[in-house]
């Protein structure tokens, strides 16, 4: 049976050489696929999304080895990061982007409402998003583009903010992203423009100014992370990691293989480990207890 794991690998940043061989921290048992690998600001903790026989959030503590689950409903949720002190995740779903502290598991709320893809900026002050305006059907004429619009939501005041807007092309694969650099200078994001078959990865300086384009996308999977030093992206060509600096250096391999990337890696805030999903398969050994009744007793 095909599913989805957690995998963790130390790597020397400097020159992206594994130090240690690839090993799973998800439960190869349980026959679930987790998603969403996020570290905590301090390095010590990664929490990712499993779905199993129920979803649910899991939290994996290095320092201690153990796994701790919220009962928190996970369903139809996804996992965006942690807050900057550690106390809490940041889960986007069909109620919205809300926080769940880890020890109470209480939700607060945070209003966003048809927004795509939120994600929480580096200092924990705002979440960027974007949205689709579609132009109303006309019958007999051909249906126009969308309207790509990237925001900034400010948590304290509640005040949004236009960062980009441009014609986008709704189908399939249509955008990527907001993604903030660590160092909370720039903005990653990808759209795909009318008429073309892939999207465009952008960096966008958040002091102002227009975004430029870095790449353009010809194979997925159709995501990609930053490096910890803010100064390239991470993405995934023939079953290995690739750097790609934001001067416009030319991108190189890094050697870090594996048979089926499900994800870019994300990097923890030391730049020594790397978190990603892959695809694994698992077999089960069953045991199944009075599969035959009792022998009755011999008649006298």
């Amino acid at each position: 049976m095909e599913t989805q794991a957690a995998y963790i690998a130390q790597v020397d940043p400097s020159t992206w050489k594994l130090k240690n061989a690839v090993a799973m921290i998800s439960d190869p048992f349980r026959n679930e696929s987790v998603r969403a690998p996020q570290w905590s600001a301090d390095g010590k903790r990664l929490a990712y999304h499993a779905n199993g026989a129920e979803d649910r959030f899991v939290i994996h503590d290095f320092d201690s080895g153990q796994d701790r689950e919220l009962s928190t409903h996970a369903a139809n949720e996804h996992l965006v990061g942690w807050s900057p002190d550690g106390k809490s995740l940041q889960v986007v779903g069909p109620a919205g982007f809300r926080l769940v502290d880890i020890e109470t598991q209480q939700e607060r709320p945070i209003s966003l409402s048809r927004v795509n893809q939120p994600v929480p900026s580096t200092d924990g002050k705002a979440v960027f998003y974007y949205t689709l305006d579609s132009a109303p059907y006309e019958r007999g004429k051909e249906p126009t583009s969308d309207t790509f619009r990237l925001r900034r939501r400010d948590l304290e005041t509640g005040a949004d903010k236009e960062l980009y807007r441009a014609e986008a092309f709704r189908a399939d694969i249509c955008c990527l992203g907001p993604s903030p650099s660590p160092d909370g200078r720039s903005l990653a994001f990808a759209y795909r423009r009318p008429g073309e078959q892939s999207p465009r990865l952008w960096i966008l300086p958040l002091s102002g100014g227009e975004p430029r384009e870095l790449l353009r996308y010809d194979k997925g999977p159709w995501s990609f992370a930053w490096t910890q030093d803010s100064r390239a992206i991470l993405l995934i060509r023939s079953g290995e990691i690739w750097v790609q600096p934001i001067d416009g250096r030319e991108p190189y391999a890094t050697g870090i293989t594996f048979s089926d990337f499900v994800s870019v890696p994300s990097v923890s805030p030391d730049g020594g480990r790397i978190a990603f999903v892959g695809n694994t398969t698992t077999q089960n050994v069953w045991m199944i207890k009075s599969l035959f009744p009792k022998a009755s007793a011999a008649k006298r």
